[in-house]
């Protein structure tokens, strides 16, 4: 395998990866504890040119791959080879993984299309409020999983653009439970934060959580 062959091949690897960082990546970094927000949005708006690139590089690939070489010999015999059986699954395998890099996206859409709620069956949720830092539906389907999750919820519905989360419920739920269950994740929400105050009982201060 030539060296040009092996270089476009791995350059198509890593860019294809990186054409669905926008929604593989913040899901890494949140599971090691690290904030997504703003990661994948950069990822979201390089994607048509990575995706570009990526088919520019595979088509050099190819081209690399197939070619026929042809040697002479110094009595003037010349043979002409193709490319070798292990060139041809290095290269099919990075198309592969291209290609799963590219349908990643829809992928994601289409579960979280089939997990959404449908709020014209449900009439109005309990809770319904915005969520930042979601880049694509990979991201709404794991907020959809971690809202499911909590304690009362019965439906829930993921909007990935905009950002928004729709809760119901066949009980009473504490919606802080809801909030903290996306703030888990790394993204943020428009609830206020819980805060600290003293107040004065009877000569006593007693520390109260609100909300």
């Amino acid at each position: 395998m030539s060296k040009s062959g092996k270089t476009t091949k791995l350059g198509a690897l890593l860019v294809a990866v990186g054409a669905s960082a926008c929604c593989w990546l913040p899901l890494l970094l949140v599971s090691l504890g690290v904030g997504a927000t703003g990661v994948g949005a950069v990822f979201e708006t390089l994607r048509p040119y990575l995706m570009a690139a990526t088919v520019l590089l595979l088509g050099a690939a190819f081209y690399f791959t197939y070619r026929r070489k042809t040697a002479c010999a110094t009595d003037g015999a010349c043979t002409t080879t193709g490319p070798s059986g292990r060139a041809k699954a290095m290269l099919w395998g990075v198309t592969a993984i291209a290609a799963v890099s590219f349908a990643f996206p829809y992928w994601s859409a289409s579960r979280l299309a089939d997990a959404n709620a449908d709020e014209t069956a449900l009439g109005a949720p309990v809770l319904d409020s915005p969520v930042y830092g979601m880049t694509c539906a990979a991201c709404a389907v794991n907020i959809h999983a971690a809202v499911s999750a909590v304690p009362g919820v019965s439906a829930v519905k993921v909007d990935e653009n905009p950002g928004r989360v729709r809760v119901w419920t066949e009980s009473t739920i504490e919606s802080a439970a809801v909030y903290e269950a996306i703030r888990s994740l790394g993204y943020t929400t428009a609830a206020p934060a819980t805060r600290t105050a003293y107040i004065e009982v009877k000569g006593m201060v007693k520390q109260l959580g609100i909300t």
